[in-house]
């Protein structure tokens, strides 16, 4: 009987755990420092961005070259009006396209966006009505036109009227306004548009 005894005490206590202590509520991970988010950097002066070094030439708008980036000079005139934009092939490489060939077509449109933005707006015309029409703002609510890209207004024109973006990385990379269509690339068995050999 005493042995019998001795042996269920000792089993209780080797299989019971000893107690751990309890953690105090809420995380005990050291404290995060805050997230310090750096403002947004407005427009500079205009000899800031357009130095000395700059190579200008002017057409429909203003394009200036400074050391390595391109920079557009769109004016205010120009804000939502339709402009055709035709990319065609310079030189090619054999195989079935030649050198001045037509590659893409688009209507565009500039527009100023929030926080000194400019918009890039891909005209696409599927539906139109007249102005006097009753009709005519359901079908322009219906119609918008997409954005194709946003660019960051680095400083206004020397008049004010105008704004100056970079765009050297836009016309580095692919993109659907004026490079090659997908279409196109798979008619020529081209891939992504290689940034570390590609050239503004």
């Amino acid at each position: 009987m005493t042995a019998l005894a001795a042996v269920t005490v000792f089993s209780v206590f080797a299989q019971t755990k000893p107690a751990t202590p309890a953690h105090p509520t809420g995380d005990t991970s050291k404290p995060k420092p805050p997230v310090v988010t750096m403002p947004k950097q407005g427009p500079k002066a205009y000899k800031e961005v357009i130095t000395d070094k700059a190579v200008t030439g002017k057409g429909l708008f203003t394009v200036h070259k400074v050391e390595e980036k391109w920079y557009f000079e769109i004016p205010d005139s120009l804000l939502k009006r339709e402009v055709m934009a035709i990319t065609r092939f310079s030189k090619t490489a054999g195989g079935g396209v030649y050198g001045g060939e037509q590659a893409n077509q688009q209507v565009l449109q500039w527009e100023k966006g929030p926080s000194n933005t400019l918009f890039l707006r891909v005209v696409i015309l599927v539906n139109m009505a007249d102005s006097t029409n009753k009709i005519y703002k359901a079908i322009t609510n219906s119609n918008v036109n997409p954005i194709a890209a946003s660019f960051d207004i680095k400083a206004y024109g020397k008049d004010t009227c105008s704004s100056i973006i970079d765009v050297t990385d836009f016309f580095k990379g692919d993109n659907l306004v004026v490079s090659i269509p997908p279409s196109v690339k798979g008619r020529m068995r081209l891939g992504g548009l290689a940034g570390d050999r590609s050239l503004p």
